[in-house]
């Protein structure tokens, strides 16, 4: 008897270390998949952030070469 109550314990101890590596492998994954969400956020600015600086230099440039074109004339 004292030797099957020492089987279960062991199979209880088994599998309460089991279910905490699972829950631990699923904060991981979770805390992953929050990280890459905040990767896809943070390209998707720094895109944004291009496309506008590449605008404005193109806004600028044409402003310069209007300003030149007219000092030119003058």
């Amino acid at each position: 008897m004292k030797k099957d109550n020492q089987i279960y314990s062991l199979l209880l101890v088994s599998v309460i270390l089991l279910l905490m590596a699972v829950s631990s492998i699923w904060v991981q994954q979770t805390e992953i998949n929050k990280m890459q969400h905040e990767q896809v956020i943070i390209k998707q600015c720094i895109d944004n952030a291009t496309k506008a600086l590449q605008t404005k230099d193109a806004e600028l440039e044409g402003y310069l070469m209007q300003s030149l074109m007219k000092r030119g004339v003058e």
